[in-house]
């Protein structure tokens, strides 16, 4: 029979020893560091538990938001349409809707915005970048966070088969 302070001291060895859930899911996760609570758990890049497909849909939208001023800048309708065409129309309205990013959230890349088959690479890099620079993990976040809400397609096809139910 395994008495309390035993008990205590084997909770205590797995919790911190190197075979800890914490330990383990930090290494599937690309972390150095063991998750030993809530709070750091939450700092982490989430978005590697999603398919490679959902991960370039959050890179896309990471990149078009740290552009965003570029982008309001913009006047010819086919970068635009460029642009949308990556994420379709009713993400982009929403990544443009959306609040413009603060300066220490944005990341030194060229002055000009890249031409679409950049921007994956820069959204990559910025998701690399979130897991040690927390400005950068608030946009990837937000970024999640529009790619995650439904659209108004989605809407439409809801309303569309109640009518022919």
């Amino acid at each position: 029979m395994i008495t309390g302070s035993a008990l205590r001291q084997r909770q205590r060895r797995m919790e911190s020893g190197p075979d800890s859930r914490g330990n383990r899911f930090a290494a599937q996760m690309g972390q150095r560091a063991p998750i030993v609570d809530f709070d750091h758990l939450m700092q982490m890049p989430f978005w590697q538990l999603h398919t490679p497909e959902h991960q370039a849909e959050i890179a896309a939208t990471t990149a078009l938001m740290h552009f965003r001023g570029h982008i309001d800048r913009a006047l010819d309708g086919q970068v635009l349409g460029g642009l949308a065409s990556m994420v379709g129309e009713d993400r982009f309205d929403r990544i443009c809707a959306a609040p413009m990013p603060r300066p220490e959230q944005l990341a030194p890349y060229q002055a000009a915005l890249p031409r679409p088959s950049a921007l994956l690479a820069v959204g990559r890099d910025l998701l690399d970048r979130a897991g040690t620079e927390q400005p950068i993990a608030a946009l990837c976040r937000q970024a999640s966070q529009i790619v995650a809400a439904p659209s108004a397609d989605d809407d439409a096809d809801d309303v569309s088969r109640g009518a022919s139910a």
